[in-house]
């Protein structure tokens, strides 16, 4: 019986050898084609390995959840191909990326950032980008200051327009209004009774000033760190922010008889026919005179500028008759007060002293002006059409208004090599 089992099992071993001999005879043999010989030189073809192909992507998981949390949990980045493995890209992803948007340039002729008009000749000689090279960071650097400066105090853009104001319409937009002295000893802007304790912004500037010296000692002008302070404030309350042209440099004398000899700034008494005068002297016709005076939409005045209007108008012992009544009561209220006649307060010249605004023009339509050179805007025939304009069109009044600040913080600006450029605005070099 062994015998028989022992020759079975031998007979099955001859025949499965049999079966297989041309394998191993010729490892080369084609299994596809039976007797053809495969090309010794041709690579193998190997079969995908289900086990080796889940461990490849469980790498490859691994190692983007790994670049995720290198580069930060949660951040939405876009799949890219690892181990030379083509992913498909996901849809939100575009397989032809756009090119870069191209850059707000802004134009290097300040004529060309204003809107159409006749050209400005008080714009030669400056320049859009005008520190660009010489103190790359210096816009930047002017506009942080400022919107640091409105998070802590929204009313301190109005200061900084006065303050270009009282500079630009005195002799220029030369920065003479900072000077706490001159050479000849002679009273500077600052003293006269047209600015003095009323004037305030100058600190604000100063800061600006150490700050650029920090990053580019004696490059940016106190003339135009005023112009861009005022650029960022008309921003700051609700403007348009035009590109503001750089180049001035500051002046070497401030005089106080340039304000109140040559009458070079407005006073609350003043007839319409000076008002106009004035402007048409600095280059404003009498709508642009309208539009500008349009900045009192932001900040106040103090009682004592206005005071005679509540009761005793022209010297007459009586309130200004063209007030309105209830408006009338209201800052008679604050200012009449005896427990404020030391104090001086200030009045809002509109009821959104941060926001640059046309309801100041509104409310001259009611008559609620504090001064009166203001309500003369409206009952005089040359200006009053241009009052009511503004009054109905806010979009028209904002865009006219930031580009003629633009046009006024440009005026008899020294340029070139006139003047100097101060390490402190307080004082020449």
């Amino acid at each position: 019986m062994a015998r028989l089992l022992l020759a079975t099992l031998l007979l099955l071993h001859m025949i499965l050898l049999s079966c297989n001999a041309n394998f191993f005879l010729n490892p080369f043999m084609d299994p596809g084609n039976e007797g053809a010989l495969a090309d010794p030189e041709a690579p193998f073809e190997e079969e995908p390995d289900a086990y080796n192909l889940h461990h490849r992507k469980k790498k490859i998981r691994k190692q983007r959840q790994q670049k995720k949390k290198n580069d930060g949990i949660g951040l939405d980045w876009p799949q890219f191909p690892l181990l030379d493995d083509p992913i498909e890209i996901p849809p939100e992803v575009p397989q032809n990326p756009l090119p870069d948007a191209p850059k707000n340039k802004l134009p290097e002729d300040p004529q060309d950032a204003l809107p159409d008009g006749p050209p400005d000749d008080n714009l030669k000689g400056l320049r859009v980008g005008f520190y660009n090279q010489s103190c790359p960071r210096a816009e930047e650097i002017m506009a942080e200051t400022m919107a640091e400066m409105f998070r802590t105090n929204p009313r301190a853009p109005a200061n900084i327009l006065r303050l270009q104001f009282h500079d630009c319409f005195v002799g220029g937009c030369d920065a003479s209004i900072l000077l706490d002295s001159t050479p000849s000893g002679e009273n500077v802007e600052k003293s006269s009774p047209m600015n003095f304790i009323l004037l305030k912004g100058a600190d604000l500037i100063d800061d600006i000033k150490l700050k650029l010296e920090q990053e580019c000692p004696q490059t940016v002008s106190c003339a135009d760190i005023i112009a861009f302070a005022a650029r960022e404030a008309l921003a700051l309350t609700g403007l348009p922010r035009l590109p503001q042209p750089g180049g001035r440099r500051d002046a070497l004398v401030s005089l106080s008889a340039n304000v109140d000899v040559l009458k070079n700034l407005p006073i609350p008494d003043w007839t319409m026919d000076q008002l106009i005068e004035l402007f048409k002297r600095k280059g404003f016709t009498e709508e642009e005179m309208v539009i500008l005076t349009g900045a009192h939409s932001i900040g106040g005045a103090h009682c004592g500028v206005f005071t005679p209007r509540l009761n005793n108008y022209e010297n007459s012992g009586k309130p200004d008759p063209g007030l309105d009544p209830a408006f009338l009561n209201q800052i008679s209220g604050i200012c009449l007060d005896p427990k404020e006649a030391n104090r001086n307060p200030l009045v809002d010249f509109d009821e959104t002293p941060t926001k640059m605004d046309n309801l100041f023009y509104k409310n001259l339509m009611q008559y609620k002006a504090l001064l009166s050179t203001d309500q003369a805007l409206l009952t005089d025939p040359r200006t009053a059409q241009f009052v009511e304009a503004m009054a109905n069109n806010p979009d028209e009044f904002a865009k006219r208004l930031a580009a003629l600040m633009i046009r006024m913080g440009a005026m008899e600006a020294l340029t070139g090599t006139a003047g100097e450029v101060r390490k402190t605005c307080r004082s020449t070099v």
